[in-house]
């Protein structure tokens, strides 16, 4: 389940609020001891974070649990528990950075991945539950949901369930911000769990305008930049779902990410592309909209294109499908 962006809602008594996380969304499915770890994506990133191997040990812990009809004693000890959360890393600052998670998200070398969480390691967030024993809970109420999250007994070191927030949202607001987090999630507490969906009963609201957008080509860098690449072309899903041209970005990337994007895009070469892109100064390569990436910027100008984008990083758990540009992003 997705959010829509927008001014948090204010009617206290039926909404709650929550950190907005700059991680990675991933679901953990809990069976026989063992977690699995699927983006939104469904890719499995499992062997990419062993340090949240540990995950496999949680469990609904019957003392805990208020048995409200939803989950009975009988089954709290069973398989399987679905918890939605994020992949979060946090900076020297202790605030979640998305960058900082880049030099993670990629690697798929066990041995690679075993090296790296043992120099820095990642948490997971946990903030819903989907499943437990006793069947689905999708239908169920975010209040509901809540309560059985809440029953949820972590082993794992790397994992978390932060509190909601209830009543007026704006000391909360005031708090994230200031400790320098990416935003506040609101979300009405009658409110089922929509798999795959954009609901208006989650509102994401952020301190800083930031989205994903397509990489729909690549101009041809200079100087140091002459055999990498100069900026990206950025594009989205309109409303009718064509191809629309966002602008580009040209700034925030190391050169190791400079090579690598070059190199993947190098495979995704078309001739040309089924969208209108004014002239640029230097050659433009055309690639097939499928990778994902995420720009922070200012505003959006008047002709509908990004002013002062800096490239914040690659998003493998982004439906290149559904790139849409955001409200009020």
């Amino acid at each position: 389940m997705q959010a829509v962006s927008g001014p948090l809602p204010r009617r206290a008594d039926e909404w709650v609020y929550e950190v907005k996380w700059d991680g990675m969304r991933a679901l953990a499915t809990i069976a026989g001891g063992r977690a699995r770890l699927r983006t939104r994506t469904g890719t499995d990133v499992t062997s990419r974070y062993p340090e949240l191997a540990g995950l496999g040990s949680a469990a609904l812990d019957r003392a805990a649990l208020d048995l409200s009809g939803l989950v009975t004693a009988d089954a709290c000890g069973g398989d399987p528990l679905v918890i939605d959360g994020e992949i979060v890393m946090f900076d020297e600052q202790g605030r979640p950075s998305f960058g900082a998670l880049q030099h993670r998200m990629h690697v798929t070398d066990e041995a690679a991945a075993q090296r790296l969480a043992a120099e820095r390691s990642v948490m997971f967030v946990a903030f819903d539950v989907l499943w437990t024993p006793a069947g689905s809970l999708l239908t169920k109420s975010y209040d509901q949901r809540r309560d059985v999250l809440s029953s949820v007994r972590f082993e794992c070191r790397h994992a978390m369930t932060p509190a909601a927030e209830l009543g007026d949202p704006d000391g909360f607001v005031e708090f994230c911000r200031g400790r320098g987090l990416e935003g506040v999630v609101a979300k009405r507490r009658d409110s089922a769990y929509r798999p795959g969906r954009r609901s208006d009963t989650w509102v994401k609201s952020k301190f800083f305008r930031r989205q994903e957008f397509l990489v729909i080509g690549w101009t041809e860098g200079s100087g140091g930049r002459a055999q990498l690449l100069g900026a990206l072309l950025l594009g989205y899903y309109d409303t009718n779902g064509r191809l629309a041209f966002a602008g580009k970005v040209g700034t925030g990337f190391s050169d190791r990410e400079l090579a690598d994007l070059r190199a993947e895009l190098d495979h995704l070469s078309i001739d040309g592309a089924d969208v209108a892109v004014p002239r640029q100064r230097s050659p433009v390569h055309f690639v097939e909209p499928t990778m994902v990436v995420e720009v922070s910027f200012v505003e959006w100008s008047e002709a509908g294109h990004l002013r002062h984008p800096a490239y914040q990083g690659r998003r493998m758990d982004v439906d290149a499908r559904r790139v849409v540009r955001e409200r009020d992003s």
